[in-house]
């Protein structure tokens, strides 16, 4: 009798847990945003909450065309995530880059974002780039690769705009164009948003520029506009915080910790001899220089750790971050 009664006991101490457990995650699902199909449809507010049940998908659009450093050309696409049955004319815009450390590219969690964020009223893409094609991992080659993918995100941003101008198929407002990404298409966004011209670069980085067709580069659509209104820094980092100037792009950046790919404060990137500077001091010259910024430190995080789909209370902080820069 006695043995069944510490049975029972133990038995309602786990049912407690379990039912406790399942309160914390539900406080976190509704953080998130909305839960059921109604208040998809109906409730919370349009850019801050995920109002939208479905997303439509435009795959293989063709931004442009660069020219790949072993010879040829390669196709730029990307895929285009908008709300479905939205009738709203005038969008924010976020370009996401994938990581992949300039080798390959990790679409899965760009994807997991982009759908997010369309869910909240946005149009959102996922872009390629020109990767590495070499096993060279010195200094001149990696600032190649973050020139190149810095043009081929320029390219993009620039399609966009002249699809408002010319066709808007896609229905975005040119003043509200976001890019973001993790790693290596974090590092890619900073340096897109944030070296305004040449003459802000360093002599080596300025003659890699100087020598791959300039900072604009020429991988489509020019004519057009780069210029963005904010960044998403995903465990990304920049080769220096004095690019960062007054009156340039707000900035939201989320960063663990304990990142051993690329430094929370600094250290040489990935391996490789580029010493990159984290989101603390990038925050932290933000914020001197008076750009919005925000940054969401994950204590003791991995690299990984800023893409966590499932965080319900991150993803709180970016869409609330959003908001802020377009209500």
């Amino acid at each position: 009798m006695k043995r069944l009664q510490i049975f029972k006991t133990l038995f309602l101490l786990l049912l407690s847990f379990a039912i406790f457990s399942c309160e914390i995650e539900d406080e976190d699902d509704d953080e998130y945003g909305p839960t059921t199909d109604a208040d998809l449809t109906n409730g919370g507010t349009r850019y801050q909450n995920t109002i939208f049940q479905a997303v439509s998908t435009d795959n293989n659009v063709i931004f442009g065309s660069s020219p790949k450093t072993a010879g040829g050309t390669q196709e730029l696409s990307m895929s285009i995530y908008e709300p479905q049955g939205d009738t709203e004319a005038n969008r924010p815009l976020a370009i996401l880059a994938p990581g992949g450390g300039f080798s390959t590219l990790d679409f899965d969690t760009m994807t997991a974002y982009a759908e997010l964020l369309a869910k909240a009223g946005y149009v959102s893409a996922v872009i390629n780039y020109r990767l590495n094609e070499s096993n060279d991992r010195s200094e001149a080659r990696m600032f190649l690769a973050v020139v190149q993918a810095a043009q081929d995100q320029k390219a993009a941003i620039r399609f966009f705009r002249k699809d408002a101008d010319t066709n808007n198929q896609y229905k975005i407002n040119p003043d509200k164009i976001f890019i973001g990404g993790h790693s290596a298409g974090a590092v890619t966004s900073l340096h897109t948003a944030y070296i305004e011209n040449v003459d802000e670069a360093n002599a080596t980085l300025a003659s890699v520029i100087n020598a791959n067709g300039g900072w604009e580069g020429d991988s489509g659509n020019p004519g057009y506009s780069s210029a963005v209104a904010g960044v998403i820094n995903l465990a990304g980092g920049i080769l220096d915080v004095n690019y960062i100037d007054a009156g340039e792009p707000a900035l939201y950046n989320v960063h663990g910790t304990a990142d051993a790919v690329v430094a929370y404060s600094s250290g040489p990137a990935d391996g490789t001899e580029v010493v990159l500077f984290g989101s603390q001091p990038i925050h932290t010259r933000a914020q001197s220089a008076g750009v919005t910024s925000e940054l969401l430190a994950i204590t003791d995080g991995d690299h990984g750790a800023p893409v966590d789909i499932s965080c319900g209370s991150c993803n709180v902080r970016l869409l609330g971050f959003l908001y802020s820069q377009v209500r």
